[in-house]
C-alpha cells in the first residue's frame, strides 16, 4: 500500500515538476527574445573628435586619423546624436570635409558634408562639427568628399543598431559581429594619380591600385569561436574597381544590403562595388583547420592595364578557436549547396514597410546620361560628364546658401568665374558648372540612367533610397534605355539601396520618393569619374529647409574661401608621375 502511494505521489511530483520546468522554459524563452528590446537604451550624444594630418614620410602621403591609418569604428543607436568633430591639422591650403554615406539626413541637409553642395571645405587649422540625429540602422561609413583624400585613406565605419526594429538581433540571432573594412591604396597619393588620370600617359584609363587592405593593413586577424554564428560588415571603401569577398570553407548568409535588411540568401562569394555594404552571417567551422583566411580581392579582371605592381589579392586571417557550442542543433549552410555568387534579384525585404514600398506610378521621369569624354579643349583629358555638365563647384558658395539666399543669391554674378572643362559660361544663379535639377516635395520621381561608356557605374544618391525597376546590359552596341522597355519593370521584393550599379553598355531604371528637403549629390563612386566631374544635384523642396540650420561657422569658412582660395585652374593634363 505504501509503494503504491508512494508512486502515485512520485508520478504526481515528476508531472508538477515537468509542468514547472515548462513553464520556467517559457518565461526563459519569452525573456530571451524581449531581451534586445530591454537593452535599447535611453538615446545620448555621442561625440567624437578625429584630428586629420597628413603623413609626408611616406610616398602616398596618406592622411592620419587620431594617429592611425584607419578611422575609428563609430558605433551607436537610433534615437542618439552623433556629433563628429573634425579638426584640420592638414597642410596650409588643404580643405576638408566629411560625408556620412549611407545615412539620409532627414532634416540635417546641412550636414551631407559635400562641399560646394551643402557646406565649404573645412580650412586647414579649421575644425567643423556634423551633428547627425540618427533615425535608420545599417551599416554605413563616412568619408572625405573633397578632392582625392578618399584615395589616401580619410574613412572609417559607421555601425547604427536598433534592438527594437531590427530583424537579426545581437545575442539572439548571432552572438557577436566583426567590421571588414576595405580600402585601396597607391604608390602615389590621390592627386598625383589624378593628375596622371587627366595626362596623356592614361590614354583615358583610370589609375589601377597597387595593392588592398582590410581594416588599415595587411595582416589583420579576427578569431571566432568554432560553430558560433557571427555577423560579418562588410564596406567597400575603395577608390575604384569592385571587389569579390568570401571566407574559406564557409557560406555566407546575406542579410544586410546597404542598410536594409533581406531575408537569408546563402551564397560563396560576394562582388562588391565602391560603396556599397552587406553585411554576412557565418557559423565557425565545427572542424577543419585552425586558420583559415577571408578574402576582399580585387577584380582586376575590369582594369583597362596591367598594372605591374597590382598584388590583387587581399586577405585577413581568421583564428578559429575552441570547442563550445552554443546549441548543437544549428547547422550553418553548406558551402556546396550555396549559390556560387550573389545576384541582386536575389536580395527580398525580411520587413516589409514603408521603407521597402516600391512606387508603382510615378510624377515625373528624369533622363540622364553618364559618360567620360575627352575633348580636344583639354588635351583629350578623361573629364565625366552627366547630360553635357562636367561638375565644377563655385567658390565659397555652396548651393544651399545661395538656394535660401544667404550671403549669396547669385553665385555666378558675386563669386569669381571658374573654367569649366566645356568651355560654357558659369551656371546661372549657381556658378561654376553645375547641373541642379529642382523638384517638388512628397513626389515620386522615375530616374533613367544611361550609361554608354564601357565600364559600370556604381552611382550614389544623397539622402534618398532607390529601386530599381529595371537594369539591362547590351550584349553588342550601346543598350539605351527607351521607352517601350517599361513593359520589362519588376515591382516585386525590390530592396531600397543608396549605391547602385549601372551596367556598361546599358541603363538603369530607378524609382524615388522625394521626401527629404535638401540639396543632394548624385554622383558615380568611382573615385575618378566623380573628381573628373561626373556628378549632379537634386534640389528636393528647397523652401522647407530649415534656415537656422546654417550656423555662423559654416558661414565664416565661406567666407574664408571666398577671400583666400587661389583663383581655379582646370587640372593640370600633364604627366607628373610615371605610374605605370
Amino acid at each position: 500500500m505504501y509503494e503504491k502511494q508512494h508512486s502515485r505521489f512520485h508520478i504526481l511530483y515528476r508531472r508538477q515538476l515537468l509542468f514547472v520546468s515548462a513553464a520556467v522554459l517559457f518565461v526563459l524563452g519569452s525573456l530571451f527574445w524581449l531581451l534586445p528590446t530591454y537593452f535599447q537604451r535611453t538615446p545620448k550624444v555621442i561625440e567624437h573628435t578625429i584630428v586629420l594630418r597628413r603623413e609626408h614620410e611616406l610616398p602616398t602621403g596618406r592622411i592620419q586619423m587620431n594617429g592611425d591609418f584607419m578611422g575609428p569604428i563609430l558605433r551607436a543607436q537610433v534615437g542618439d546624436t552623433l556629433k563628429l568633430t573634425i579638426d584640420n591639422q592638414l597642410p596650409e591650403g588643404e580643405s576638408t570635409s566629411i560625408h556620412m554615406h549611407g545615412l539620409r539626413q532627414i532634416g540635417s541637409n546641412v550636414m551631407d558634408g559635400v562641399p560646394g553642395v551643402t557646406q565649404c571645405g573645412i580650412p586647414s587649422g579649421d575644425s567643423f562639427t556634423y551633428a547627425v540625429k540618427l533615425t535608420e540602422s545599417g551599416t554605413f561609413w563616412w568619408h572625405s568628399h573633397s578632392n582625392t583624400q578618399l584615395a589616401d585613406g580619410l574613412s572609417g565605419a559607421l555601425v547604427v543598431t536598433d534592438r527594437r526594429n531590427e530583424y537579426y538581433i545581437l545575442g539572439r540571432d548571432y552572438i557577436d559581429e566583426i567590421v571588414v573594412f576595405f580600402q585601396d591604396h597607391y604608390q602615389n597619393s590621390g592627386e598625383d594619380m589624378f593628375q596622371w588620370y587627366l595626362s596623356r600617359s592614361s590614354t583615358g584609363f583610370e589609375p589601377v591600385p597597387d595593392y588592398g587592405t582590410i581594416n588599415g593593413g595587411n595582416h589583420t586577424r579576427y578569431a571566432l569561436k568554432r560553430r558560433h554564428r557571427y555577423r560579418v560588415r562588410v564596406i567597400h571603401a575603395g577608390a575604384f574597381g569592385d571587389i569579390n569577398f568570401s571566407i574559406d570553407g564557409h557560406a555566407l548568409t546575406v542579410i544586410e544590403a546597404d542598410a536594409t535588411e533581406v531575408k537569408p540568401v546563402h551564397v560563396q562569394s560576394a562582388k562588391i562595388a565602391p560603396g556599397q555594404r552587406y553585411s554576412f552571417m557565418i557559423n565557425a567551422a565545427t572542424a577543419g583547420p585552425s586558420s583559415i583566411e577571408m578574402h576582399a580581392d580585387l577584380v582586376a579582371n575590369t582594369y583597362n592595364y596591367h598594372n605591374v605592381n597590382l598584388d590583387s589579392k587581399v586577405s585577413a586571417h581568421i583564428d578559429l578557436i575552441g570547442q563550445t557550442i552554443i546549441d548543437s542543433t544549428i547547422e550553418g549552410p553548406l558551402l556546396a549547396n550555396a549559390s556560387e555568387t550573389l545576384g541582386e534579384r536575389m536580395l527580398v525585404p525580411a520587413i516589409q514597410s514603408n521603407k521597402t514600398e516600391v512606387p508603382r506610378n510615378f510624377d515625373q521621369r528624369l533622363i540622364i546620361a553618364s559618360k567620360t569624354m575627352r575633348l580636344d579643349r583639354v588635351n583629350l583629358a578623361p573629364f565625366g560628364f552627366i547630360n553635357r555638365t562636367s561638375y565644377v563647384p563655385a567658390i565659397g558658395a555652396p548651393n544651399i546658401l545661395v538656394g535660401l539666399g544667404i550671403d549669396i543669391t547669385d553665385a555666378a554674378e558675386q563669386t569669381p568665374k571658374v573654367p569649366t572643362v566645356s568651355g560654357k559660361s558659369n551656371t546661372p544663379k549657381w556658378g561654376g558648372d553645375q547641373l541642379v535639377i529642382e523638384l517638388e516635395r512628397d513626389k515620386v520621381v522615375e530616374l533613367v540612367i544611361n550609361n554608354p561608356d564601357e565600364m559600370a557605374h556604381p552611382f550614389h544618391l544623397h539622402g534618398h533610397d532607390l529601386f530599381v525597376v529595371d537594369s539591362h546590359s547590351a550584349k553588342a552596341g550601346i543598350g539605351k534605355w527607351k521607352p517601350d522597355y517599361e513593359s520589362n519593370y519588376k515591382f516585386e521584393n525590390l530592396i531600397p539601396r543608396d549605391t547602385i550599379v549601372v551596367p556598361r553598355y546599358g541603363y538603369s531604371v530607378v524609382r524615388f520618393k522625394t521626401d527629404n528637403p535638401g540639396f543632394w549629390a548624385l554622383h558615380c563612386h568611382i573615385l575618378w569619374h566623380m573628381r573628373a566631374g561626373m556628378m549632379i544635384q537634386l534640389a528636393v523642396a528647397v523652401e522647407n529647409i530649415d534656415k537656422t540650420s546654417i550656423s555662423q561657422t559654416m558661414r565664416d569658412q565661406c567666407q574664408y574661401e571666398r577671400e583666400h582660395e587661389k583663383p581655379r585652374t582646370l587640372p593640370s593634363v600633364q604627366n607628373p608621375a610615371n605610374h605605370i
